[in-house]
Formats: C-alpha cells, structure tokens, sequence
C-alpha cells in the first residue's frame, strides 16, 4: 500500500504481512484515520497461526467459519483440557488413531478459543494423570505416549473434581474422550462446577448411545471407524463431517438457548 504522490520521489509505503484469512466472512487488515493534513494507519491485531497438521489446520477453518472470528480475546478465551478414558475399553480408539485425530481437532478449536491459555491433557482412570505440557502442534502425539505408558484401569472416572491449575477467571470447557456413556455419568450431571463446562465425546455407535440413554451433559457421539479405516482420513475427506464436528464440540461456546446443547451426533 503506498500514497500516491507525484511531488515525492520517495512515497511512504505500508507493508502488511501475509495473513490466513480462511474460514473467515471478513477481516480487518488496516485502520486509517486522517490527523490533519496526514494519515494515519495501524495494523490491526494479529497473530501467527501454527502449523497443526492437515487435520488440525483444517479444524482451525471451520471453528472460525462456525463463529466467524480469527480468534477470541484473551478475556473472553477459554481453557481448554482433553481428558482421555484411561480404561482398558478405550485402548482400541488409541490404538486405532482416533484419539490423536479427536486430539488434532481440539487443538485446532483451541488456537481460535484458548487465546493464550495453554491447552492442557490428561488421561483419567480412578485419578487424572497429566499429560506433560506440549506445544500445540505436539499434543496429539504427547497424549497417545501418555496414554500408552500407562497400564489400562478398571475404570473412567469422567466427574473428578475440577483441578487445582485450572486457571481463574476464564471458562474452562473440559474435554471427555471415551468409548461410552461414563459410568458416573448420573455423578456428572450433578457436578456443577463454577466457571467449567464438561462435553464429552463418544466414540460409539448413536444405536448403543441411545439404547444407554444419553445424557443431560453436553455431548457429541462420534461413529467409530470401520475395520481398515481411521479417523483422521474419514474426516479429511469429508469436509462436511468435520465442519459438524467442530460445530458440535463448540457447544460450551454457544448461548444456552442454542440447538446445539441437545447433543449432535456424526
């Protein structure tokens, strides 16, 4: 961008960095103001995009196409935390790969709605086991090791207590990843945590979801991958799947009256 002045031999000249607009209806790039007899002109807010993989760039799109901003504020970002069912039941979906491709997709909500918050992982049996911390790009992979270092429990307790590191001030969405409705479950309806939203996420088919009785809880059931095949290219493929995935696990985003809190199933 450069003012045009045929008196100047030497115009002055603004120079905007490339941005990834993708996802997006609009972004403000530049802001001008008149001073006077000069102009004024400001860049407007902006931050680097990591590289998430394919799975998680392509998630990063349809979370902002879903709310239509690049990225929230950090006083209106959430924490987010991924607790994977460390039973023995859901060793198939790490295994499998559908745990790192659920995970890829988280971290890609998580750079629009986390802000500066550090997304955070666990895998939970009877006690919560946190996964070390990560780069973003490098969680998915840090939860399967985590995950696989661990000898599979008897249990998934999907209601324990809200963690001491949780963060003050911001909401906290947590993450349930398992294969079934949570045993506790009638435990979790009635947890209530201040300032924090469990969603879980089930990987199961919606005929044995439905034949337990769902849940008040927010939800999303995830149909499991057939024999040969894996997550991560199920949703690659399908762009539509993944963009109502990611509009299904946003439900802590959304106001109470939304359709959405009912539970979505994919």
């Amino acid at each position: 961008m450069a003012v045009e002045d045929k008196a100047s031999v030497d115009p002055q000249r603004a120079v905007l960095v490339p941005i990834d607009v993708s996802g997006l209806d609009r972004k403000d790039l530049i802001s001008v103001e008149r001073i006077g007899d000069t102009l004024s002109l400001r860049a407007a807010h902006h931050q680097e995009d990591a590289d998430l993989g394919r799975l998680g760039n392509a998630a990063r799109v349809a979370t902002r196409e879903v709310l239509g901003v690049q990225w929230l504020d950090d006083e209106a970002a959430f924490n987010i935390m991924l607790a994977v069912d460390g039973s023995g039941s859901a060793v198939d979906l790490v295994q499998e790969g559908s745990v790192s491709a659920l995970a890829q997709v988280l971290t890609g909500i998580a750079q629009v709605i986390g802000g500066s918050n550090q997304m955070r992982a666990a895998v939970v049996d009877g006690n919560v086991h946190p996964v070390p911390p990560h780069q973003l790009a490098a969680l998915p992979a840090g939860v399967v090791a985590a995950h696989q270092a661990r000898i599979p429990s008897s249990g998934f307790r999907s209601a324990f207590p809200r963690l001491e590191n949780a963060g003050d001030g911001a909401g906290t969405i947590v993450y349930l990843l398992t294969d079934s409705l949570p045993a506790d479950i009638r435990d979790l309806e009635q947890l209530g945590e201040a300032n924090e939203t469990r969603h879980i996420i089930a990987m199961t088919p919606m005929a044995a979801w439905q034949l337990l009785g769902g849940t008040t809880v927010s939800h999303t059931v995830v149909e499991p991958v057939l024999p040969g095949q894996d997550l991560e290219s199920r949703l690659l493929g399908e762009p539509n799947a993944l963009h109502g995935l990611v509009k299904s696990l946003l439900q802590p985003c959304l106001t109470p009256r939304s359709e959405f809190l009912e539970g979505v199933a994919l």
